[in-house]
């Protein structure tokens, strides 16, 4: 959920100074009363309605790492995500093949077997490690 703009938490917190309660300033602004309490009690503690950090780890691949990974996908289209697990670790991006996985699918990427290097047991680009994705027998492809 994100978070209430700056001007609708300076608009509550002014309606409750003008004398409203909490609930008739719930209810005209839309939020809850607990809501309307945090911004009170924030308000009078540090003067102060800006929202906090979100929460959560800070993201391990930065814009520019993920930009030149989005470009070795292009170059190398058949390299697997442990091609790529490896080329993050030696920029310094240490992460599970399951957190490569993850970032891949969240930015859109499909996962899907090339049929070739299925086929011929080779491939011809090069990057493509001679194991397989878990175990299955099947390497695991990343296309944009």
């Amino acid at each position: 959920m994100r978070a209430y703009s700056l001007d609708l938490r300076e608009r509550i917190v002014a309606n409750v100074q003008q004398g409203h309660n909490y609930s008739e300033t719930a209810e005209r602004f839309g939020v809850s009363v607990p809501t309307v309490s945090r911004y009170v009690e924030r308000f009078a503690k540090t003067a102060s309605l800006a929202p906090g950090t979100a929460p959560g780890a800070k993201a391990r691949i930065t814009p520019e790492i993920w930009r030149a990974l989005e470009e070795r996908v292009q170059e190398m289209p058949n390299a697997t995500l442990a091609d790529h697990q490896a080329w993050l670790k030696e920029q310094g991006v240490v992460l599970s093949y399951s957190a490569v996985h993850q970032n891949f699918a969240r930015r859109g990427y499909t996962f899907k077997k090339d049929n070739y290097c299925q086929r011929t047991r080779r491939c011809k680009t090069r990057g493509v490690l001679a194991g397989s994705a878990r175990g299955s027998g099947i390497k695991t492809q990343v296309f944009g």
